[in-house]
């Protein structure tokens, strides 16, 4: 089965926290909920837990997943800088980088084309 992986840039605290929010996010759709996987690093010596570092979606649900991903990386730049990289199996992939949502508008979209194309 292909795969979609959703990865973040940032402290290791705030990719735990980007990965759980989206993938939590994700859940919340009827389609989606228990279909979203997420990618968790090993607890580290002097921490309690395991700390997630990416979400993953089969391939086939990009087109349910797109406009929530969308939605989630529009309301997550509202909080501040962040960098999201969506990749298809393929290799194919958007990095969406920057500051704010009407400066990666553009980066937006392309991932929501990414996530929707066979």
């Amino acid at each position: 089965m292909s795969t979609i992986l959703i990865t973040f840039d940032g402290s290791p605290e705030t990719v735990d926290e980007d990965a759980r929010d989206l993938r939590g996010h994700l859940d919340q759709d009827d389609e989606l909920r228990g279909r979203v996987g997420g990618r968790l690093l090993p607890a580290q010596p002097g921490t309690q837990g395991t700390m997630a570092e990416a979400v993953e979606i089969a391939q086939a649900l990009g087109p349910v997943a797109a406009p929530l991903i969308s939605a989630w990386v529009t309301a997550r730049l509202r909080r501040g800088p962040a960098s999201i990289t969506v990749r298809r199996a393929d290799g194919a992939q958007v990095t969406v980088s920057g500051k704010n949502a009407a400066e990666t508008a553009e980066l937006i979209e392309q991932a929501e084309r990414l996530l929707t194309e066979e």
